[in-house]
């Protein structure tokens, strides 16, 4: 018959022994957890870039992207985060601010003069945007986004500056509240803008969205400077392009221009208008467009 000691000490080997093996196994299942977590997180970045990408054969469209549940989701110059994981990415995404939920996506080509890629500006319905005196981009915003339509001098204006979920477009010098917490762009001649005082260039209207939906200047000029990259890489395309055609010896003056004009582009991209004329003007000559 096995005495009291020896029980005991059975006893109590057991109950450690049971003790390690439940901890054992709840670390595993709490690590389980964070690795599947981590690994869904990855697989939403994924499907989240494949889904924008498909999206970018559209010149131009709106639609609902949905997010799971709880998941905070972050645009970055470059990047696309999704809580704490990242993934780089080429696609030029314009958004004002982290979000959750279902997000509105819209799309547009970036012709300058000629097709250069697709621009997409994200934002969701806690983002409310206030044009001011500005018919032509109000109605080009689509519906789906919290869009207002105001006139210089509503009292909302000056309410509503304080809101840093607001995004204000205004014509022009405004004067503004020192302590006003809203992103602000202001729209000039010459295809210049500021953002919250900041100045730039834009190049043509895609991109001024993009100033419009961007989180904040850095980020503008960031995604404008990778827009640029593309412009470079189309014009050598279409530089070679008029360097061949140009052995038409009826055409080839005018194909000498466009190739020079092209190669002036890359480094000024305010020659558009210069070589959308040469362009027209080669197909009114008889001779093959470059584009």
């Amino acid at each position: 018959m096995m005495n009291k000691k020896g029980f005991t000490f059975n006893w109590i080997f057991v109950l450690i022994a049971g003790t390690l093996l439940l901890l054992f196994f709840v670390g595993f299942a709490y690590k389980h957890i964070g690795i599947s977590t981590q690994l869904g997180n990855k697989q939403i970045l994924f499907n989240l870039e494949s889904d924008i990408q498909s999206y970018s054969k559209a010149l131009q469209s709106d639609k609902i992207l949905k997010i799971p549940q709880g998941l905070n989701v972050d645009f970055r110059c470059g990047g696309l985060h999704v809580e704490e994981e990242f993934k780089e990415t080429d696609l030029l995404i314009f958004s004002p601010n982290q979000l959750q939920g279902d997000i509105y996506i819209w799309t547009q080509s970036w012709d300058y003069p000629f097709k250069i890629t697709n621009m997409f500006y994200v934002a969701s319905k806690e983002t409310t945007f206030f044009v001011v005196d500005n018919a032509e981009i109000f109605q080009e915003i689509p519906q789906r986004f919290k869009k207002v339509f105001l006139n210089q001098g509503n009292n909302l204006i000056s309410s509503k500056l304080m809101d840093p979920k607001a995004v204000f477009v205004f014509g022009g010098d405004v004067v503004l509240p020192s302590n006003y917490k809203a992103k602000v762009v202001q729209i000039y001649p010459n295809l210049e803008l500021k953002i919250n005082g900041q100045s730039t260039q834009y190049y043509g209207d895609s991109l001024l969205y993009g100033a419009i939906f961007s989180k904040n200047y850095e980020d503008f000029v960031c995604l404008q400077n990778k827009a640029l990259d593309d412009l470079e890489r189309i014009i050598m395309i279409y530089k070679g392009k008029a360097d061949l055609l140009k052995i038409r010896r009826e055409c080839s003056l005018m194909y000498n221009e466009l190739s020079r004009l092209l190669g002036e582009f890359v480094n000024n991209p305010g020659y558009y208008d210069l070589i959308k004329n040469q362009n027209r003007n080669l197909e009114k000559s008889g001779c093959a467009p470059v584009y």
